[in-house]
This record gives structure tokens, C-alpha cells and sequence, in this order.
């Protein structure tokens, strides 16, 4: 130890060159004892001359400088006191083996500091800088982690301070590309990268890490092999199911799972450039400077080549692979009854109809002509989609709670919201007009006898379920023309019904037999035993009301129109002027309803 501390003093003792005649100094202790100087002369009959105090305070400032703890010396008394029961601490000896002993007085013009005091000082503070270095190599992100321990043991043999050993660390272990791309991983998942460049493969690395820790259950087809990984793979940016699994497990494996909400948004911002990560994990966790740091999240000052920051760009992708989840997952009845349009813009449009082809006749005659088809518009329905939007804001409460999943939340409840807009567009088109449907372009209800889609009032039940099975038999596509007219065999699959009606209608689909009014104990089989499946909406406000529509296609009477097929909301970065926090918009860009203007692919009865 006494050479290594001397070793590290040659650079200070260097600098005491002029101050004597001798006017070099040299490291050493001539007779080994602990009470010695630790500096003399190479020639010690040479002498040192001078008397200036002030050369002991810069000595011991260089020795603090090379990192050595010593007390202050005496300026105004820098003579050495002679030997003789001295102050062991600044007595010369002559041979170094008793600092009581006497001796000579040496004017060095120093006050010399005993070689015992430096080494238990500079000894506890090894002791510190290794604990240091040890307690960070230890922490759970780092477990198990080869390189991580290489490192620390280059960090104790070069003297590194544990900041300096904690922040290489930290950035060894973000430099390992995680995700989809490149060669063969090992078990940590090294050799896997996911993004083109560098910037994108951390980033890349990082968003995967944040869904394995806060959507868990949206990827857990992915890692069980359930019969939505493919669609969950896709969500992640996957081609296939195989590369998806892949890089969540080598995320797993990494020490990535083990960060924090802070300390992978200060990675971020390292990686953006002009700091390093331990500065920008200061920052961020400083109350003083936190505010700043929000703002750089958001993006204020971004480095030239990054188009956004890249943690509020994490946050934008999360979001919006929650909210497309969360729309999947959505429990709304529209999508059971109404066919599916794209609207290029905002504007008017009209859903035309073609008139109901006529009959084929016979021809008269071998060169006779056939009968001249003419295609006629009917009725025609204006639709036009509109936006609709709504805001949420990442906050540093969150950020600092590591609570990631707290916004996620919230951004799913959105995105079950924006799933309600059609919804609310399909149940309010049955319910206008006191319960009679919207109206339509020839001024008339949609629900109407002039329409062929309105039953005799009855209660649901097997003998309603006969009545309007006959009523539906029997719509013909142009009835007020006998001789064009012909039966188009309409016949509904499915039920909407209130809450009120929902076991009545499960047991008429589901019952083989019904029970019978002449003989209740014997029963009779249901003829409509899985015909006319049930689905239930308590948005709808008659208790006794119920409807039947034929499966979304060609016959669908209503349509809903989404701009440029865009269904789920999208989320974009807002700035709203709050320092604290990282402000989004999520907007469903535009979604309307219409009417096709043929209506008997719908069927109303006021039930009683």
C-alpha cells in the first residue's frame, strides 16, 4: 500500500522542485520505521533551505489533489519542530525508526505529515471505493452479469470512483441490443437486435421492456402460444409469432426488466446527447432540476438527426398498441349488425341504390331482342364522417412511482370510450323518433310498413318467433309492382334485445324443447333452437322491444363509415404548456353512420 500511496505523490513531489538547494525530492523512508518523514532529500547533507510555510500548503493540496485525505498543515509555523519529544506527526528522526527520537533539526520549510496518518486515511477510502463499487455491481439488474463483474474489477485495479464504475455500468448494460433482427442470441440475448441503427435498436429495446412489464397480459398469447400471438406479434412490429417470442425472452433474460420507469427514461435522454446517464438520472430525480427534465422528455432540446425524443416516443407507441388491445377487446354490438365503409374525407357523400332488377322474360322469337335491364336509383342516404378527441398527460408523479401502468390504464378506458362512438351511432339510428328508427330519405322512419320491417306487437316468444318468421318469408323486393315483384327470402340470424328480455331470448336459442301450454309436463321441441342468436345492449331503453337483422354484409341496412379505415384512435404528442407534464391527444379521426336505402335487412317489434 505505502508504495502505491508513494507512487501516486511522485506527481506532487514534483512540483516542490526550486523550493531547496537540493531542489529534487524523492519518495522513501530510509530506515523503514513508522515514525519517519516520508519525504527527504536525495542528498540529505545537502540540506533544504527556506522557511516559507506556504510550500507545506501547497504540497498537502496536491496530495488532496491526488486524492489523499491529510490535514491541513501549519503555514504560519512551517518550520519542523526538532526532534526531541516532539509532536511524533512533525519531529524528524534521524534514522527513521522512532518519530520520538531525536535528531538533527531538519529546515525543510515543510511541515511534514507521518506516513501512518496518510495510510489509514488513504486505506479507509479504498475500503469505501471498493464497498462502493461492490454495492452497485451487486444490484439486481447487473445479477448474474459477466461483464458486469469484468468491469468492476477494472474499475478497482484503475482506481475509478463507484459514480464513475456505477454510470459504465449502467451503460454497459443498456448497450445490449434486444429484439428481433440479426444474428443467433445466446441466453442473455447479446447478439439480437431490433432497429436499423443504433439509437433505434436501445430505443426499440427499451419499449419492449416497458410492454413486458406493463401489458403483460397483452402479449401472453405470444409467450403461451394462445390463438391471438399472431395478432399480438403484429401489434409489437413481429413478422412472426417465432422472432416475437424470441425477443421477449432475451428481454426477460436482460437486466432491463430490472430498471425503472426513471431510470430508462434517463437512458433516453443520455442517448439523445449532452449528458451522461448518471447526470440525467440526477436530474431527474432532483427536485430542483425535475421540471427541466420532464421538458426534455417531452423534447425540448433535441439533438440534431433525432426527429423526436425518444421517451415521450415510447410512451406515443405504448399507447397506441394499448388502445388498439383495448379496442379489440371492447364489448360493444354494433360490429353484429352493421356493415363496414372507408370514408376518404370529411365531406357530404350519398349511399346510392340501385333500383330491384326486374324478371327475365321469354324471348318471342330466335332473333327477337331479350328484355333491356335498366339500372334505376332508388332512395339515396347522405353520410359524412366526423372527428372526435380527447386528451391524457403523462406526469412526473407517474414517473417517479414507476407507474407506468397507471397511464396505460387510463389510456385503455379511453380507448374503450372511442369504441362507444359507433355503438352510440348504431343504437341511437334504432331509437330516434320514439323508438321508431331514424328517419329516412323518403321522409318516412326507418321503421315502417312502407319499409316491410315492422312485426305485430307481441311479447317474445316461441309464438312471436313464428309469427315473424312467416312476416319475413314473405317480403318481396318491389311490392307495389306485381309484375317485377318477387320473394326475397330475408331471414335474419341474430336478436338485439334490452337486458330485460336477455333469459327469455337465451332460452328460446338455446332449449331444445319449450314448455308445453296443454300439457306442461311433456314440452314440446323448439323449432328455433339456435336460429335467432341473441345479443344483448343496455343502451337500449324499451323493455320490451326487440329487433332481428340479417349478418353484416350486402343486406345490412346501416353502415359505418371510418376515415380512410382507420378505426381505433390514434395518439399524438401535444405541447399544453405544463412543465410537469408529457401531454397527448388521442383522436378518433373521423367516423360516421348511414343509412342503405334498401331496409328490410333490419326488423323492429314493439314487443308488449
Amino acid at each position: 500500500m505505502a508504495s502505491k500511496i508513494r507512487a501516486g505523490l511522485a506527481g506532487a513531489v514534483a512540483l516542490l522542485g526550486g523550493m531547496g538547494a537540493a531542489g529534487v525530492w524523492a519518495v522513501g523512508n530510509r530506515g523503514g520505521g513508522r515514525g519517519g518523514p516520508l519525504l527527504e532529500p536525495v542528498d540529505p547533507s545537502a540540506g533544504v533551505g527556506g522557511d516559507d510555510g506556504a510550500a507545506a500548503v501547497d504540497l498537502v493540496a496536491s496530495l488532496k489533489a491526488a486524492g489523499v485525505d491529510v490535514p491541513e498543515p501549519d503555514a504560519e509555523n512551517g518550520k519542523a519542530k526538532a526532534a526531541g519529544g516532539g509532536d511524533p506527526k512533525e519531529a524528524v528522526g534521524a534514522d527513521g525508526a522512532d518519530g520520538k527520537a531525536g535528531g538533527a533539526p531538519a529546515k525543510t520549510g515543510l511541515k511534514l505529515v507521518d506516513e501512518a496518518e496518510i495510510e489509514r486515511h488513504a486505506r479507509q477510502a479504498e475500503r469505501e471505493r471498493i464497498a462502493g463499487i461492490d454495492q452497485r455491481a451487486a444490484l439486481p439488474r447487473f445479477a448474474g452479469d459477466a461483464k458486469i463483474v469484468a468491469l468492476a474489477n477494472k474499475a478497482k485495479a484503475e482506481q475509478w470512483t463507484p459514480e464513475k464504475f456505477g454510470d459504465a455500468a449502467m451503460q454497459l448494460s443498456l448497450a445490449k441490443p434486444i429484439g428481433q433482427q440479426g444474428g443467433g442470441a445466446d441466453a442473455t440475448g447479446e447478439d439480437v437486435a431490433v432497429g436499423n441503427t443504433e439509437r433505434q435498436k436501445y430505443v426499440d429495446a427499451y419499449e419492449l421492456a416497458i410492454a413486458a412489464r406493463f401489458r403483460a397480459s397483452d402479449l401472453s398469447d405470444i409467450e403461451t402460444g394462445g390463438a391471438g400471438a399472431g395478432k399480438q406479434a403484429a401489434a409489437l412490429g413481429f413478422v412472426s409469432v417465432a422472432d416475437a417470442a424470441k425477443a421477449l425472452a432475451a428481454v426477460r433474460a436482460s437486466n432491463l426488466m430490472g430498471m425503472s420507469l426513471m431510470e430508462i427514461a434517463a437512458a433516453c435522454v443520455a442517448r439523445q446527447g449532452g449528458m451522461t446517464f448518471g447526470a440525467a438520472l440526477s436530474m431527474a430525480r432532483n427536485p430542483a432540476t425535475a421540471a427541466q427534465f420532464m421538458r426534455v422528455l417531452a423534447g425540448a432540446g433535441v439533438s440534431a438527426g433525432h426527429t423526436s425524443a425518444d421517451f415521450a416516443r415510447i410512451l406515443s407507441n405504448e399507447q397506441n398498441k394499448a388502445i388498439q388491445a383495448a379496442y379489440d377487446k371492447a364489448t360493444t354490438v354494433w360490429q353484429e349488425f352493421c356493415a363496414v365503409g372507408t370514408a376518404t374525407d370529411y365531406k357530404k357523400s350519398r349511399i346510392i341504390a340501385r333500383g330491384d332488377v326486374g324478371r327475365f322474360v321469354k324471348r318471342s322469337g330466335e332473333n327477337a331482342p331479350g328484355r333491356e335491364q335498366t339500372i334505376r336509383e332508388a332512395n339515396n342516404e347522405e353520410v359524412f364522417v366526423e372527428g372526435y378527441t380527447t386528451g391524457v398527460s403523462f406526469t412526473y408523479e407517474m414517473l417517479r412511482n414507476d407507474d407506468l401502468g397507471a397511464f396505460i390504464g387510463l389510456v385503455a378506458e379511453v380507448a374503450e370510450e372511442a369504441s362507444e362512438i359507433p355503438d352510440d351511432l348504431f343504437i341511437e339510428a334504432l331509437l330516434a323518433n320514439s323508438g321508431n328508427g331514424i328517419t329516412c330519405s323518403d321522409n318516412v322512419a326507418l321503421f315502417n310498413s312502407a319499409h316491410q320491417n315492422v312485426g305485430t306487437p307481441a311479447a317474445l316468444s316461441h309464438a312471436a318467433l313464428v309469427t315473424e318468421r312467416t312476416r319475413f318469408r314473405g317480403i318481396k323486393n318491389n311490392p307495389t309492382n306485381a309484375a317485377d315483384a318477387r320473394f326475397l327470402n330475408v331471414m335474419p340470424d341474430r336478436m338485439l334485445v334490452p337486458p330485460a328480455l336477455e333469459g327469455t331470448a337465451l332460452e328460446l336459442y338455446r332449449n331444445e324443447f319449450i314448455p308445453s301450454n296443454a300439457n306442461p309436463a311433456l314440452g314440446e321441441r323448439n323449432q328455433f333452437s339456435g336460429t335467432f342468436r341473441p345479443i344483448v345492449s343496455p343502451k337500449l331503453t324499451s323493455a320490451t322491444a326487440y329487433f332481428f337483422a340479417v349478418a353484416p354484409g350486402p343486406k345490412s341496412v346501416i353502415e359505418i363509415r371510418f376515415l380512410d379505415g382507420q378505426r381505433a384512435p390514434r395518439v399524438d404528442q401535444i405541447t399544453n404548456g405544463d412543465p410537469w407534464e408529457i401531454a397527448y391527444k388521442i383522436s378518433v379521426m373521423g367516423v360516421g353512420r348511414g343509412l342503405r336505402p334498401r331496409y328490410y335487412g333490419i326488423h323492429r317489434n314493439a314487443g308488449a
